[in-house]
């Protein structure tokens, strides 16, 4: 799978690389998170960004047309490849109560996908359709995303986290 990936961003940087200045405001970043967020995620969704560690990413996506967060937790180096325990979690939270006042971010929605595996957990999704999600919101409209991970690799354990963004 990592291979396959790795490949299919080479060809779309190099198909898009004759452009010049043109693969720069066309292509992410990570342009092999972009290619693994429409394999693992599905058709729709966007790479918006990552965190990342010693043996793996935490990765998002967002779908804008179904309102819909993706978390994918992708092991890399030496890592992929490996049989290892690895958790991805994504949570929707609420900041505020109806008068504005913080409630220490009670969670609404969380999923989890644990387990051994060799190349990435998840994907794990959560739908924020209705909600007002952007950051430094208040009022009783006011969610946030978090999403966490770990991934344990010859005995060492790796844990990455980050906020959603919008």
């Amino acid at each position: 799978m990592q291979q396959s990936v790795n490949r299919i961003a080479r060809r779309v940087g190099i198909a898009l690389g004759i452009g010049g200045v043109l693969t720069a405001l066309v292509l992410p970043a990570d342009p092999a998170a972009a290619v693994v967020g429409q394999k693992v995620c599905g058709p729709g969704f966007s790479w918006v960004t990552s965190s990342i560690g010693a043996h793996g990413k935490l990765m998002q996506y967002t779908n804008k047309s179904s309102k819909q967060v993706c978390a994918i937790l992708m092991s890399t180096g030496k890592a992929s490849g490996t049989a290892k325990k690895m958790t991805v979690t994504i949570k929707l939270t609420h900041d505020t109560d109806r008068n504005g006042s913080p409630t220490g971010n009670a969670v609404v929605r969380t999923k989890t996908d644990s387990g051994t595996y060799k190349y990435y957990a998840g994907p794990v999704y959560v739908s924020y359709k209705g909600l007002n999600i952007k950051p430094g919101a208040v009022g009783p409209k006011a969610y946030s995303i978090v999403m966490r991970s770990s991934l344990t690799y010859k005995g060492s354990t790796q844990q990455l986290s980050m906020d959603g963004q919008m």
